[in-house]
């Protein structure tokens, strides 16, 4: 071989290695498709082999090659990263979309205290005495009508849940009909001790006596039967002889004069 042929072909072939694919400035640096996040799936030939992304040798490994890749805008494909359908978020999966609501209630499980049920959420109506808060306040409702006593539903003393003025602590009224401090019993005064069918709440005069209340028939008794104020007008004793006028006293001005009564030489029909 002859000097000149062999200086034409070393200049061939240093011009034949500069045109090589990859080859650039620095010949110690060699461009690999996807050793750059984002590389591929980002439908550009960066080592300039003619392929581009997944059908580059370089990609076979990348996540976003092998068949579970989201693809959504915040991922970046790296390793670590899980990259599943629907997105689990496990730890390393860089596309975090914060608190779920799994029950579909409107309410998501950082605020949501039973996120498996959709009747309970942050102002839910609060069914009393069930042992659960549906509405995510801290606790069940016990105490219906507000007045610091639970209701006997609930294991506490109050009778009436639903009116505040009824409780343990609070004063039995008369005439309500209501046991407002919840002993088990009413004020005396609504209570029939007679049994005639009023009490003194009712007007009855007498609760002691069966025979006298509003209404009552005035019999001959001294007795204010009907609850009028005063007993009939002829159930009088003036002359204090222990007779009625209705019990037959002819002469209830006269004490020696009424049914029974001695005789006396007096003139007067004594007896």
């Amino acid at each position: 071989m002859t000097l000149r042929t062999a200086v034409v072909l070393l200049a061939c072939f240093s011009l034949f290695a500069g045109c090589l694919p990859g080859d650039d400035d620095d010949d110690t640096t060699v461009e690999i498709e996807g050793d750059e996040a984002g590389e591929c799936d980002d439908g550009v030939d960066n080592d300039q082999d003619g392929l581009t992304d997944c059908a580059d040798d370089g990609c076979a490994n990348a996540t976003a090659c092998d068949g579970g890749d989201d693809d959504t805008a915040d991922d970046d494909d790296t390793a670590d990263d899980d990259d599943t359908a629907d997105d689990d978020d496990t730890v390393g999966d860089d596309d975090d979309i914060g608190p779920q609501d799994a029950d579909g209630d409107g309410h998501a499980e950082d605020v949501d205290c039973d996120d498996t049920d959709p009747s309970v959420h942050p102002g839910a109506d609060e069914v009393p005495y069930d042992t659960v808060d549906q509405d995510c306040d801290g606790s069940d409702l016990t105490d219906v009508d507000g007045d610091g006593h639970d209701g006997a539903d609930a294991g506490g003393g109050d009778c009436d849940d639903e009116d505040v003025a009824v409780n343990p602590d609070a004063t039995e009224a008369a005439c309500d009909g209501i046991d407002n401090d919840c002993d088990g019993a009413q004020h005396d005064e609504d209570v029939d001790d007679d049994g005639d069918g009023a009490t003194e709440c009712d007007g009855d005069c007498d609760d002691t006596d069966p025979a006298a209340y509003p209404g009552g028939a005035e019999v001959c008794d001294g007795v204010d039967n009907d609850c009028s104020g005063t007993p009939g007008e002829d159930e009088v004793d003036i002359d204090g002889d222990s007779v009625l006028a209705c019990d037959g006293d002819c002469d209830d001005a006269d004490p020696d004069t009424y049914p029974g009564a001695a005789e006396l030489c007096d003139g007067v029909d004594n007896d």
